[in-house]
């Protein structure tokens, strides 16, 4: 038989491109290197393309490995893996859970009674403090650190009407399969800290795994002149898009400064010099690559929210790149703060005026002498990633009749398949520039 691990959360991990779809394709190519298959549920967002032509909310996606499977409704879950028992020769061993959003709590709820099978916990963000708002921030503008939940600090928020409801759900959620989770994983202690806020009695099963592992520490680059300022990373305003465009309408002109952005966006209104970058087309060290590509000497990573672990921080500092960041970032300004590897502001006002006087900034950046990292790679460490299960799925379930939305499959395959060759097509564009 071969072993076989299902793991639920709320995207395609085979195409998005975010940290947690990144951790995924991570975990299933570890596993796999041991001979354990990864079997992914997945919801679909509520501004998913298919939700223009179908209500998505009772039906999910499923791949085996690097396979699309198809789209099925959550009571055809147990008659899909029955057929690939007997197809694949599978036998399941457990379940992680890396996201919930999106997800019919209550049909999950079934589907994980019925194959009783221990649970690993991911905590990627916090949709377990506030499924509305998973990343913490209060009207869509500022962090709220309210991991204690206070009715004071949610009643102001665009999102509490949503949340009253909604945090209540994932915490009968949680309750209800407590006596299934075995281990919990937080990729920082940041994360765990905040968690026992709200969760104190996950104190003892929560364990502290990062996603990668370091080598090669080298001493701190000399940067170039002019010196070269990177936004990298998704173009949202969490992750202080509006602070970038503000530095980029005052300081574009300036001659001692030099301004690219490394992700999927394209700048096109103020000089900026756009590197594609997609590390679900590129490969995981796509970051980091084009970081030394293009020779950036600052990243500014300016989270809005409690970062959890950021893969970008580790990708711009393994190029020898200092941080600028906000005092609130999370686990990027706490590893700033140890590792000495940049500045925390404590807004943008604060940096902008740094930047008007250039030697000093350059001299402060300088004096971030922590050093870096050169290497970087995948923590491949698997002794928390397989629990020891064993799925005994009723043997009067029928696999003759699947219920499989085989046009709702093939337009998600589709629309796939033309968004990957979009990105390679940019990648090209991008090399021939």
């Amino acid at each position: 038989m071969n072993k076989c691990i299902v793991a639920i959360s709320h995207s395609n991990y085979l195409y998005r491109n975010a940290g947690t779809e990144k951790c995924m394709r991570e975990i299933s190519n570890i596993l796999r290197g041991v001979g354990i298959h990864y079997l992914q549920i997945f919801s679909f967002e509520d501004n998913s393309r298919l939700n223009l032509l179908c209500n998505m909310t009772n039906k999910v996606g499923v791949n085996l490995d690097d396979k699309f499977i198809g789209i099925f409704r959550y009571d055809s879950l147990p008659q899909v893996m029955k057929r690939l028992e007997y197809t694949d020769n599978l036998e399941y061993i457990g379940v992680h859970i890396h996201n919930l959003l999106n997800h019919n709590y209550d049909m999950l709820l079934d589907f994980l009674n019925l194959v009783d099978l221990p649970v690993i916990l991911w905590l990627h963000d916090y949709t377990s403090v506030c499924p509305e708002s998973p990343i913490l921030l209060k009207n869509r503008v500022e962090c709220c650190k309210n991991f204690v939940r206070s009715r004071d600090v949610c009643q102001n928020c665009c999102y509490y009407e949503k949340a009253k409801i909604s945090q209540k759900k994932i915490r009968d959620f949680y309750f209800c399969i407590d006596d299934k989770i075995e281990t919990i994983i937080a990729p920082s202690d940041n994360v765990k800290q905040n968690i026992l806020i709200s969760y104190p009695n996950w104190d003892n099963r929560i364990q502290i795994r990062g996603h990668l592992k370091l080598w090669n520490m080298r001493n701190s680059k000399k940067m170039s002149v002019p010196l070269r300022i990177a936004y990298a990373g998704g173009a949202f305003e969490h992750k202080g898009i509006s602070e970038w465009t503000r530095i980029l309408e005052i300081f574009q002109d300036n001659p001692n400064y030099e301004f690219y952005y490394l992700g999927m966006s394209n700048l096109t209104t103020l000089k900026v010099k756009n590197v594609f970058v997609n590390s679900s087309v590129q490969g995981d060290k796509a970051m980091s690559v084009a970081a030394i590509n293009n020779k950036i000497d600052v990243a500014f990573l300016w989270s809005k929210c409690q970062e959890t672990y950021s893969y970008t921080y580790y990708e711009m500092r393994c190029s020898g790149a200092r941080i600028l960041t906000y005092f609130d970032s999370g686990n990027i300004a706490q590893c700033v703060k140890k590792e000495k590897s940049g500045l925390i502001f404590n807004d943008v006002e604060e940096l902008i005026n740094l930047m008007r006087n250039p030697i000093e900034f350059r001299m402060l950046l300088e004096a971030c002498d922590g050093g870096y990292c050169t290497n970087y790679e995948t923590n491949d460490e698997i002794a928390l990633l397989v629990p020891c299960g064993k799925c005994n799925l009723p043997h009067n379930i029928s696999v003759s009749r699947i219920h499989r939305y085989w046009l709702l499959s093939n337009i998600h395959q589709c629309c796939n398949m033309i968004k990957s060759f979009r990105e390679r097509k940019r990648v090209d564009a991008n090399k021939n520039n």
